[in-house]
């Protein structure tokens, strides 16, 4: 089956930008996510107690 021209071109732009709007929502989420990190460590409560057996920002390192 033979194709139009125009189809093939407008097939091509539309796979182009839907690259490009798949690499910004990816950027965009990536970022998201680095600030939902952020804002979890900085709630993590902190232990201030003397105990040995606990290991100080054990807890916020663990988020990742």
């Amino acid at each position: 089956m033979a194709r139009h021209r125009g189809f093939v071109s407008a097939e091509k732009i539309l796979s182009e930008l839907g690259a490009e709007t798949t690499a910004a929502a990816k950027e965009a989420l990536a970022h998201g996510a680095d600030d939902v990190v952020a804002e979890a460590k900085n709630r993590c409560p902190v232990y201030t107690g003397t105990d040995k057996r606990v290991v100080k920002d054990a807890l916020r390192d663990s988020i990742h």
